[in-house]
């Protein structure tokens, strides 16, 4: 099966941005992008629910299912003509069943997707006390997903990696050679630890686009770091032990993924 990158949709606007920034990145690697939004399994189980002698009600039930899954359709195909039109035929509508936050890594699996690109609407309202939508997901997810607000689409031009030290590059320096494919870009890594560091072997053949600093996050947070060394997107490690840790990264990783900057957000599954 072709490799994929993911885009959940819920046809809001973050959506479109987070279609909008794939289709841009596949350009890069041309990979198919697959649009899929989630329907509740709610219907379907009232249905294999329903006793075998209620044939009227299992009909009843069965039309108003095929007309929920006709209108997604039309929705679906509304919603990426746009994108079709400008950047031709690679993206694939998708309709699953689940919620987004035990059923998005079967379809991420499925479709062998390399990459998410996810929009989310940062931390309002409650999510400031329940925790976001968009951490929940991506801190459950094996994939590396890329998160975006409404922030209009520009060009990453230079990555900005944050690591605890040369270890943890090391560990993450295949997949990073991975996403590269797909962000052809300058990258800054900073290396919070005082050690000496280079270029694991597998991204030696970056040397002429990499730099490195040393920048503690003591008075300053990961984004205001990043805009001031000229970066258009940050790359975090997920880990469960730091999510809530301001001290890592001057925010928490909740807080990184809704800054107020709009600053896309490259996250790195737990390893």
């Amino acid at each position: 099966m072709k490799t994929t990158i993911l885009v959940p949709v819920d046809f809001t606007r973050v959506a479109h941005n987070a279609l909008h920034y794939a289709c841009e990145i596949s350009k890069n690697n041309p990979t198919e992008i697959v649009a899929v939004h989630l329907l509740e399994k709610v219907i379907l189980d009232d249905i294999k629910e329903l006793p075998s002698n209620n044939l009227v009600m299992k009909k009843m039930m069965e039309r108003m299912y095929k007309e929920i899954i006709q209108k997604t359709t039309n929705d679906l195909t509304n919603f990426v003509a746009d994108l079709k039109s400008t950047y031709g035929d690679i993206i694939r509508t998708l309709i699953s069943h689940g919620s987004i936050f035990d059923a998005f890594n079967e379809v991420a699996d499925s479709y062998e997707s390399s990459l998410i690109v996810m929009g989310t609407h940062g931390i309002t309202g409650m999510q400031h006390f329940a925790g976001s939508n968009a951490y929940k997901i991506v801190s459950n997810s094996p994939k590396p997903i890329f998160v975006v607000q409404n922030r209009p689409l520009s060009p990453i031009e230079t990555l900005y990696f944050a690591f605890k030290n040369q270890s943890q590059l090391a560990c993450y320096s295949e997949l990073i050679n991975e996403l590269c494919s797909y962000f052809p870009c300058n990258i800054i890594f900073n290396i919070l630890s005082e050690e000496t560091v280079f270029l694991p072997e597998s991204l030696e053949h970056l040397a002429g686009k990499t730099r490195f600093i040393s920048h503690h996050f003591n008075h300053e947070n990961i984004i205001s770091s990043a805009m001031r060394e000229g970066a258009d997107a940050v790359g975090i490690c997920i880990n469960e032990l730091d999510c809530l840790d301001s001290n890592l990264y001057g925010m928490t990783q909740e807080k990184i993924l809704a800054n107020k900057f709009e600053i896309p957000v490259l996250c790195l599954p737990e390893r």
